[in-house]
């Protein structure tokens, strides 16, 4: 659509600015639209969305029409969570602070970055995120509850 209504649509697949901010703008509404039906539903719209519902069942949080009844301070805080990710670089920081925290050493920083290379490469080589994600949080369950 923003090819067809640009000015200069033959620069569309050179590296445009304009065609780059497109499909940033593109991405980043489907991950935001597919909270929608996961809420409302309780039914994920891709992979990140099926590993949120997962989480919310862990903590005891049924999706679905419902959530908003009797749990509307998460549906709050996940809206919140929304308006805070245009601030990822600050973002940034407080989790490096916040690892800190946790464990009070510098070795919690370092794993930290490191989690978050291994994500930047596997981005990067196609490799998916989701499911590397899915079985970190199932092994810590695991543990935690055994």
């Amino acid at each position: 659509m923003a090819k067809k209504s640009s000015r200069n649509p033959e620069e569309y697949g050179r590296g445009s600015e304009e065609g780059l901010a497109a499909a940033g703008a593109a991405n980043n509404a489907a991950v935001s639209g597919a909270y929608i039906p996961a809420l409302v539903f309780g039914i994920p719209g891709d992979a990140i969305t099926a590993i949120v519902i997962g989480v919310l069942f862990m903590k005891g949080v049924n999706p679905g029409p419902t959530i908003f009844l009797k749990n509307p301070s998460t549906v709050y805080g996940i809206l919140m969570a929304f308006r805070v990710a245009i601030f990822m670089p600050i973002i940034l920081v407080v989790c490096m602070v916040g690892s800190v925290a946790v464990d009070n050493t510098v070795t919690a920083v370092g794993v930290t970055l490191a989690f978050g290379v291994i994500g930047y490469f596997m981005d990067e080589t196609g490799i998916p995120i989701p499911p590397f994600v899915l079985g970190i949080v199932l092994a810590l369950w695991s543990n935690r509850t055994s």
